[in-house]
């Protein structure tokens, strides 16, 4: 439990930090506001505004490889959609 909430989700824009939320807030979050939540984190996706989790969780080599995989893959579905 403890390592949940030393767990963050970090919100970045053009190299600096604007917004941290400990996991067990967002999990709690999108348990309860699924679809708005994920309006919310689609549309700063849109906007700019890259995610990182940081903290023991997500230390892992597993963790990293997917958090990597799953960025690579929104990065080149972003490109599509910002294609004239």
């Amino acid at each position: 439990f403890r390592r949940c909430l030393s767990t963050r989700l970090e919100v970045w824009r053009k190299g600096r930090q604007a917004a941290s939320v400990p996991l067990l807030i967002l999990v709690v979050l999108l348990l309860f506001f699924f679809w708005e939540m994920a309006v919310v984190l689609g549309a700063g996706l849109l906007l700019g505004f890259r995610y990182r989790l940081s903290g023991p969780l997500a230390e892992g080599s597993g963790v990293r490889g997917f958090l990597a995989s799953l960025r690579e893959a929104l990065d080149h579905f972003l490109a599509r959609l910002r294609r004239p």
